[in-house]
């Protein structure tokens, strides 16, 4: 049973080491690779801030009780990849369609009527 006086020591990106509660924490999990993290606003500066965190460290986190945020990898990770690589080519067409007028009839393949 966690303690109500359990502080966890994090590291905010600007302040640097910061107190929390376990109310202040939430452990993420995911689902399908087992990698850990969690993350916490700075009480200073309310910056959010993310770390990674391993097995362990996400069981203490829990036990303390943090909050558990289970998530899944987005499925478009195990789609079939077909055609060429996107390139940097690519991407500057891609911009200077979007800079024309025209850029949407462009994309879908339709004629605007004049």
């Amino acid at each position: 049973m966690p303690s109500s006086v359990t502080s966890i020591k994090a590291e905010c990106p600007r302040c640097g080491a910061v107190r929390l509660g376990p109310p202040d924490v939430i452990v993420r999990v995911c689902i399908d690779d087992g990698a850990g993290s969690y993350r916490f606003r700075c009480p200073s500066c309310t910056t959010a801030a993310v770390h990674e965190a391993s097995p362990a460290i996400c069981a203490l986190l829990r036990q303390a009780g943090c909050d558990e945020e289970i998530w899944r990898l987005p499925a478009e990770l195990g789609e079939r990849r077909v055609g060429p690589a996107f390139t940097a080519d690519d991407l500057i067409d891609f911009h200077l369609l979007l800079s024309g007028d025209d850029w949407e009839s462009a994309l879908t393949g339709s004629q605007r009527e004049s």
